[in-house]
């Protein structure tokens, strides 16, 4: 009788990869997003030199200045001429980041890994191939035009590839047992409704840049010069600079303010100075301005609607 009852099918689970194919899995974790962003970076250079007026295109040249732009990209600091490089962009930092993540992501999945503990090995690859290409880089570009200090070449893209491989891993396999068993649904809520304030602080630090760079569309053109290469060149500039716009912006609503040079800007007070001609800074303002107080109502608007929520 036994047999001809229905009895509940059990999960059938796909088998655990074999060893040669999760060394595969590992090293395209590993490789994939260096390559990429190496090439993102070297084809930025590329379109830059193609298009300015008076550069001369070189395939050796390109592809030996994407080494210290992908250092660029993840937030090393860089020297040109013994001269440190200011403020970098955080667009191709974003942009490294989510690779890596999505890497890391991918490749926990194609593992068959079902907690954060069994994809360890993805987090340990990932960053060690990012701090070792770093510090490589770092080592070949002493005695350049353009060079970093390899400790930090090492230390930095492997702290990046690193919460960004931990973000990739939670998402496909869940957060770390120690830290599942220490947060209960209250902290939990909590943390999203710090994270939804956030999201609303940034849009109204990105509202706040376009309405300035708006009002001041004149001065933005006015910054442009004729011919096409050098055009796209500052276009290019404003656009990977622009979250750090939107940055500077949240900080000005939030009261801080930001610095540029000698330039002071807050909503309390301001300096002005000289900054440069980049059409991104077109439409910062001239003079203080007595509402600028009131904008302080932004960060408070922010907090209720995340706290209501």
């Amino acid at each position: 009788m036994d047999l001809l009852t229905d009895s509940p099918e059990e999960p059938v689970s796909d088998p655990a990869p074999t060893r040669p194919a999760r060394v595969r899995v590992l090293l395209a974790a590993a490789l994939g997003p260096l390559v990429t962003g190496y090439t993102a970076v070297a084809a930025g250079l590329a379109l830059i030199a193609l298009t300015a007026g008076r550069a001369v295109f070189s395939d050796t040249g390109v592809l030996l200045a994407a080494a210290p732009g992908w250092l660029a990209a993840h937030q090393v600091r860089l020297a040109i001429g013994g001269h440190p490089l200011g403020m970098l962009p955080l667009l191709p930092t974003l942009g490294v980041v989510a690779l890596a993540a999505r890497t890391a992501s991918g490749a926990a999945r194609r593992l068959g890994c079902r907690s954060f503990r069994e994809a360890l090995p993805v987090l340990v690859t990932i960053t060690g191939a990012h701090a070792v290409f770093g510090l490589v880089v770092a080592l070949c570009a002493q005695g350049s035009p353009v060079t970093a200090n390899p400790v930090t070449a090492f230390v930095v893209p492997g702290l990046l590839a690193a919460a960004a491989s931990c973000a990739g891993i939670t998402r496909a396999c869940g957060l770390p047992d120690v830290v599942e068993e220490r947060l209960d649904p209250l902290a939990l809520r909590g943390l999203r409704t710090g994270a939804l304030g956030l999201a609303v602080l940034v849009a109204c630090g990105a509202a706040v840049f376009t309405v300035a760079t708006a009002v001041s569309w004149k001065t933005v053109s006015d910054v442009y010069e004729p011919g096409f290469g050098t055009s796209f060149g500052l276009f290019l500039l404003s656009v990977l600079y622009l979250p750090n716009a939107v940055a500077a912006a949240l900080s000005f609503v939030t009261g801080p303010g930001f610095s540029i040079g000698g330039l002071d800007v807050g909503v309390f007070a301001y300096r002005g100075g000289a900054v440069p001609g980049v059409p991104l800074l077109g439409g910062l303002p001239e003079h203080h301005a007595g509402w600028w107080p009131a904008l302080l109502v932004l960060p408070a608007a922010a907090g209720a609607l995340a706290g209501w929520t």
